[in-house]
């Protein structure tokens, strides 16, 4: 853990005046896997992630926790060589973003007000609702709407307006469970786009960076302090 002097998010802008963008994975995909840990599509999964028993390698990380890391939920098909066979596996989704500088944030604000623009208003529900839910930064201070609160109608009718600090590139894909580790993979396949997990909880206040190998320990470490 290190304490820095100046706020994290201009920190990072400096870092992303000097990141090539890529294509990123479909950012409608990605609410669709955060929709189904929303609304507990996949109860077993959840259990592991959430669950507190570690002899079953659950993961004891809150509900609250994985919705501020945008965690998605779903399942993939992976080919597995050793019984030369294809499975379909459940699967944890890691959002990936990358920081953009003060211009690129103006510059992609600009850009959503004027696809918003184009759009007819079911269309333009939609694609609000992606947006804020995979790529708009958290309002500073305050944590994302909670569902209890909102129903989808009144979430509709929300339409605060939004701000972006970062960029959705990529997904990271992992399966569920100690012995489906080896298989993960990235969405979409062969982005090399350097972006970080975990850039949806910084917050302009924030003085404090933690950087951590993997992403269930940045959730855990988050979670604890």
């Amino acid at each position: 853990m290190q304490q820095v002097q100046q706020p994290i998010r201009p920190m990072l802008g400096l870092y992303a005046e000097n990141v090539q963008r890529s294509v990123s994975y479909s950012m409608k995909a990605m609410k669709s896997h955060i929709d189904n840990l929303n609304l507990d599509i996949y109860p077993e999964s959840m259990e592991y992630l959430t669950g507190s028993d570690l002899s079953e390698g659950q993961r004891c990380i809150s509900k609250e926790t994985l919705q501020k890391f945008r965690v998605g939920l779903g399942e993939e098909k992976f080919f597995d060589y050793e019984e030369e066979a294809w499975k379909v596996l459940p699967c944890v989704y890691f959002p990936m973003y990358a920081p953009l500088t003060e211009k690129q944030a103006k510059t992609k604000k600009s850009e959503y007000k004027k696809k918003m623009g184009q759009m007819i208003a079911k269309e333009r529900n939609i694609f609000h609702e992606e947006v804020e839910a995979v790529e708009a930064s958290p309002p500073d201070g305050t944590e994302n709407l909670k569902e209890e609160l909102l129903d989808q109608s009144e979430l509709r009718q929300s339409k605060k307006e939004l701000e972006f600090s970062f960029e959705f590139v990529k997904t990271k894909v992992r399966a569920l469970g100690a012995e489906n580790k080896k298989h993960q993979r990235t969405l979409p396949a062969g982005c090399s786009q350097q972006a970080m997990f975990g850039l949806t909880t910084v917050k302009e206040s924030d003085t404090f960076l933690v950087i951590t190998e993997g992403e269930y320990d940045a959730m855990a470490v988050h979670q604890a302090t």
